[in-house]
């Protein structure tokens, strides 16, 4: 084939194309389409909002474990205290307060509370708060986010709930049980309701693959029992529609164990920085006590003027023993005991001038 026919060959075929692309899209009727593009960008600040169908769902008895499965929270467990943590958007604990019917959560020590002993049974809803919250509409340590713990409140004349469940291991032995119950009554003018919990576990089971350590030998994990006790009670005067004023009292006691380090023996060279292995971590916390009593109070002052009224008086207190060895006998250091009294007082007070605009 001659140059001149390639030449002339691939000058058609561009004529072709050319003319073709218009052609193809001057159907009769035809009109332009244009696509909205799709932004994959969550709202920085969003709230979710976790109910009772939810813990049921995930037969959740505990705050760690309705926390599982939700956007943006990795819970995790931490080893050198046995406690259930999360982290929030990738910011721990430590950036994130946990409220109770609006009121903050204070523990003896860098916010440092165990999401494995708050109980779910008396709880209407969870709500999880992304994004940064102004500490003067909730509190201190919200960075990240903030957690809001709502309180159930009875719905009928006469109401009464209770539970159980018995938790079994790959060879149905018994290792823990879950028990609760609560009876309530919601009058014209006012309401009431009383909930007791108990959370029990006696070990828990290592994978059968797990290779003997100094400290651990397998089976039934070492010093890995907890005992949790709660009672809540609820009064609340309704006089109107418009008033909702509500007086709590809450009761914990919290006991467990810490399971001892499961590594094995490893001695670390000199001045290499390294640690050695196992860690002689023979602990037990025998109390984790809270008492705790509130007011939560909504007044709608005109369908646009809202009034909330928060009080409370918070004691808390918790002890730990460091032993000498597995058996528990002696002691390594002296007891390590934390007291803490924590009372507050919060009004707020919201106006509502139209949909886009809230004072």
């Amino acid at each position: 084939m001659s140059l001149k026919r390639v030449v002339g060959v691939g000058l058609a075929l561009f004529s072709m194309i050319f003319w073709a692309g218009p052609t193809l899209g001057q159907d009769d009727g035809a009109s332009e389409v244009r696509l909205s593009p799709i932004e994959m960008v969550e709202s920085k600040d969003s709230i979710d909002h976790i109910t009772q169908v939810d813990f049921e769902r995930k037969t959740a008895s505990t705050l760690w474990d309705a926390l599982m499965g939700v956007s943006g929270i990795y819970p995790q467990i931490s080893g050198g205290r046995n406690e259930g943590t999360i982290s929030l958007r990738g910011s721990s604990r430590y950036q994130v307060g946990m409220y109770i019917d609006d009121i903050p959560i204070a523990t003896a020590y860098r916010n440092e509370w165990d999401f494995n002993n708050t109980m779910l049974f008396d709880l209407e809803s969870i709500e999880v708060s992304k994004g940064y919250s102004s500490p003067l509409l909730a509190s201190n340590n919200n960075l990240a986010g903030a957690i809001n713990l709502r309180t159930a409140k009875p719905t009928k004349e006469l109401e009464f709930t209770a539970k159980y469940m018995n938790f079994f291991d790959r060879a149905l032995d018994g290792q823990g049980r879950y028990f609760a119950a609560s009876i309530g009554s919601k009058q014209e003018l006012f309401y009431l309701k009383a909930s007791f919990m108990f959370n029990q576990q006696d070990f828990f089971t290592l994978p059968s693959g797990f290779r003997p350590a100094p400290q651990e030998d397998g089976g039934r994990r070492e010093n890995s029992d907890y005992k949790n006790r709660g009672l809540n009670f609820i009064v609340g005067w309704t006089p109107t529609e418009d008033v909702d004023i509500m007086f709590g009292f809450v009761k914990q006691s919290f006991e467990k164990g810490q399971p001892f380090d499961a590594a094995q023996t490893f001695t670390a060279p000199p001045n290499s920085g390294l640690n050695d292995f196992p860690f002689a971590r023979f602990w037990r916390w025998p109390k984790y006590e809270t008492t705790r009593y509130y007011l939560n109070g909504d007044i709608n002052l005109t369908d646009k003027a809202h009034l909330k009224v928060v009080a409370y008086y918070d004691e808390h207190e918790d002890a730990s023993i460091t032993y000498s060895n597995m058996n528990f006998i002696g002691l390594e250091y002296p007891d390590k005991t934390y007291v803490q009294y924590t009372a507050g007082l919060k009004l707020g007070f919201d106006y509502t001038f139209n949909e886009a605009h809230k004072l």
